[in-house]
C-alpha cells in the first residue's frame, strides 16, 4: 500500500439503525461505545457518531482479487455515503463497496462467512477530513458475521441484501496509517431501526448558565454565544456546536430520547427560568406541558453530556405521557429552548445551560415554529392551511372573488335614427320634380 507505513486498525462497536425492506436509499445512524484499550495512540478516542446511506439498487458485481483475503468473494459497488464524528473531527466518503465473503475473513476461528460494507479502499480513495492522534483515516469497514448473526440466507445466496440485519451485531473497523505497529481494538455494534424522519435543525443564543464548575465541555462560553445543531426525532442522534467545539451525541446512555410530561406543576425555579427566557409571568403552581428530545455522549473524563430540545406547551396541549404527542401542534407551542447538561464520572452535575431558539424576523415567534421565519408575521396567518404563512407563501392564499359584478339595467338605445330621404337614383326623383328623360 504505502512504503514505510503500517496500518493501525481500530474496530469500534456501534449501534446503528437497520430494519425493514425498502426500495430506495435508507439512512442508518450509528454510535459506538468507548474503545477498550491502553494503547497511548488510541486511548483518547472515545465514541464515534455518524450515519451512512445504504442503497443496493443496480449495484454492479465483480469478484475480489486473488491477493485479497476475500479472494473470489462476490463484490458489489454501490453509492453509499458514510459520515461521522469523533472527538470533534469529521470523516466522510461517498462510494461504498459491499462484499459477500465465504470463509475468508482473517482473525476469526473457526472461519466464518461475512457480509461487509467498506469505504476508502477499495476503491483506493482515502476517507476525507478525519485525523486522530496524528493518524489519518484511510478506510472504514462495517461487517456482520454469519453464525453470530442470523444472516445466512443472503450470504448463502451470494446476493446483495435489501434488508440489513435487524437487531444483530457486527463491527465497525476504522483503518489508520502511521509509522507505528499494527493495533486492533474490536467492539460490537447492535442494529436498531431505520431513520425516516428529517433532522430538526436549530439555532439560538446561550441565555442562562445555571451551573459551571469550570471543567465542562462548554465551561466559560459567554452568555449570548450563538449555538447551532440538529437532532433526529427518531434516532435522537445529532450534534451541537458553539462554532469552536462540536459535540456529537446519540441515544441513549442515560438520556430518555423523547419525554412527554402532562400538566407539569412548576416550582419557583422553573417558573423563573421560563419567565427570564420568554417574558412570561408564570409563578409556582402554574401548569405547563412539555415535550423534550434528547441524546447524550460520553466525555473524555468519563462523564456524560446531554443535549436536548425542550418544547413548552399550553397546559391543555398534551393529554397523556406518550411519544405520539410529538410533533406538537405549532399552535400549542409557547417556546422552544436548547439545553446542555453535563455530569462528571460520579454523575455529579458540573454544567447546566439553556438558550432560547432564534427568532430571525423578531416577530415573537421562534424560527422552529414560525410558519414564515424570515418575514415579520406575528399573526401567523395561513389562509390555505399549507403550513406556510400568507406573507411568504408563493402560491398565496386563495382569493375570494366575491359575487359577479352587477352589470346594471340594459342601456336604452333610444328611438331609431331617421335615415332621411332615399338617395337619388338616376331617372327617379320626387313626384313633384320629375327628372327629364335622358
Amino acid at each position: 500500500m504505502k512504503n514505510n507505513v503500517t496500518k493501525v486498525l481500530i474496530a469500534i462497536a456501534l449501534m446503528f439503525t437497520a430494519g425493514a425492506a425498502y426500495s430506495e436509499p435508507v439512512r442508518y445512524d450509528f454510535s459506538t461505545t468507548m474503545p477498550l484499550t491502553t494503547d497511548p495512540l488510541l486511548i483518547g478516542l472515545t465514541s464515534v457518531f455518524g450515519s451512512f446511506i445504504y442503497d443496493n439498487a443496480a449495484a454492479p458485481t465483480g469478484t475480489m482479487p486473488s491477493e485479497s483475503p476475500f479472494a473470489g468473494s462476490t463484490i458489489y459497488e454501490f453509492q453509499s455515503a458514510l459520515s461521522g464524528y469523533a472527538d470533534g473531527n469529521h470523516f466522510s466518503h461517498a462510494l461504498g463497496t459491499a462484499v459477500v465473503g465465504d470463509d475468508k475473513f482473517i482473525g476469526f476461528s473457526p472461519p466464518t462467512d461475512v457480509f461487509f460494507i467498506s469505504w476508502g479502499r477499495p476503491p483506493d480513495v482515502p476517507i476525507s477530513g478525519f485525523n486522530f492522534a496524528g493518524l489519518t483515516l484511510e478506510s472504514a469497514i462495517m461487517f456482520w458475521l454469519e453464525g453470530q448473526v442470523g444472516i445466512g440466507d443472503f450470504l448463502s445466496d451470494q446476493s446483495l441484501p435489501t434488508v440489513l440485519p435487524p437487531t444483530e451485531s457486527g463491527i465497525l473497523q476504522l483503518e489508520f496509517f502511521d509509522v507505528s505497529d499494527v493495533r486492533h481494538v474490536a467492539l460490537f455494534f447492535v442494529t436498531v431501526a431505520p431513520v425516516t424522519a428529517a433532522d430538526i435543525n436549530f439555532t439560538g443564543n446561550l441565555d442562562i448558565v445555571f451551573q459551571d464548575n469550570g471543567s465542562a465541555v462548554y465551561s466559560g462560553v459567554p452568555i449570548g454565544t450563538f449555538f447551532f445543531g440538529d437532532i433526529n426525532p427518531e434516532s435522537f442522534h445529532g450534534f451541537i456546536s458553539d462554532g469552536m467545539t462540536r459535540t456529537p451525541f446519540s441515544c441513549c446512555i442515560d438520556s430518555i430520547g423523547v419525554e412527554v410530561v402532562n400538566d407539569e406543576i412548576l416550582d419557583a425555579t422553573q417558573a423563573a427560568k421560563i419567565n427570564s427566557l420568554v417574558g412570561t409571568n408564570l409563578v409556582a403552581g402554574d401548569l405547563l406541558d412539555f415535550i423534550g428530545l434528547s441524546g447524550d455522549a460520553f466525555t473524555s473524563g468519563g462523564g456524560r453530556i446531554e443535549i436536548g430540545l425542550n418544547f413548552g406547551l399550553d397546559s391543555l396541549a398534551v393529554d397523556d405521557e406518550s411519544p405520539d404527542n410529538f410533533p406538537p401542534s405549532l399552535d400549542d407551542v409557547l417556546f422552544v429552548a436548547f439545553e446542555i447538561i453535563e455530569v462528571d464520572y460520579q454523575e455529579e452535575e458540573i454544567y447546566e445551560a439553556i438558550g432560547l431558539l432564534s427568532d430571525t424576523d423578531s416577530d415573537g415567534i421562534q424560527d422552529l415554529i414560525d410558519n414564515c421565519p424570515n418575514q415579520l408575521n406575528p399573526g401567523q396567518f395561513d389562509t390555505d392551511g399549507d403550513g406556510v404563512g400568507n406573507v411568504c407563501d408563493d402560491d398565496g392564499p386563495p382569493v375570494d372573488a366575491g359575487p359577479p359584478a352587477d352589470p346594471g339595467p340594459p342601456s336604452d338605445p333610444g328611438p331609431p335614427s331617421d335615415p332621411g330621404p332615399p338617395a337619388g337614383i338616376p331617372g327617379v326623383g320626387p313626384p313633384d320634380n320629375p327628372v327629364p328623360p335622358l
